[in-house]
């Protein structure tokens, strides 16, 4: 996989980034309840067959604002910008982990040890922000790995897809036991009132 999603580089880095690249997948396999997670789940609550809760995954996964996040952070570091920058916001805050993400620093760590100095200085700084900022989550350590190894715009989300998988069959499996459409919702008009006919 390493060699296949870089844009060029030597054999050494492809072994590094193999290297990072299967620590990535530990760190993003599970994570609770996220988005994409309970869509394979309501998938899965219906008995659809495990590719097809796979594919309900990857529907979540594709938002700008889950699977797609660290390409935004990917592109600011390739463009030279400051972390702290103005903009979308993208690889900082967490819904969960509002003091911080725990999977944030082995990530960078293993993103910084990949490429020559000049590289590793800046994937160092992706975390950098101002005090009003939300700590930085673990869409900035894997954009800073894409960056680092030298990865096309846009295969993190690759990466990311490809880690949760494992999970998410975890997931629809563990579904199985629970009661078949147990996310039926309801919703409430909060529209005007019919008057008298």
């Amino acid at each position: 996989l390493a060699g296949t999603i870089r844009r060029s580089g030597s054999e050494e880095t492809d072994l590094k980034l193999a290297g990072a690249l299967a620590r990535s997948s530990k760190n993003l396999a599970e994570h609770e309840l996220a988005t994409s997670t309970l869509a394979v789940r309501v998938a899965a609550s219906t008995g659809a067959a495990p590719a097809s809760c796979v594919l309900a995954g990857l529907g979540a996964v594709a938002g700008p604002l889950h699977g797609k996040a660290a390409i935004a952070v990917h592109r600011r570091l390739l463009e030279g910008a400051e972390p702290t920058e103005r903009g979308p916001l993208q690889g900082f805050g967490h819904s969960v982990h509002r003091s911080g993400d725990p999977r944030y620093a082995p990530l960078l760590a293993a993103a910084t040890g990949i490429g020559a100095p000049p590289v590793r200085q800046q994937t160092a700084q992706v975390g950098r922000r101002t005090r009003t900022d939300p700590p930085p989550n673990v869409d900035a350590a894997l954009g800073a790995l894409a960056f680092a190894g030298e990865m096309e715009v846009g295969a993190t989300e690759a990466v990311f897809a490809i880690a949760r998988t494992a999970g998410w069959l975890a997931h629809a499996h563990e579904e199985a036991d629970e009661p078949p459409l147990r996310f039926r919702g309801r919703t409430r008009y909060r529209g005007p009132r019919a008057g008298p006919t």
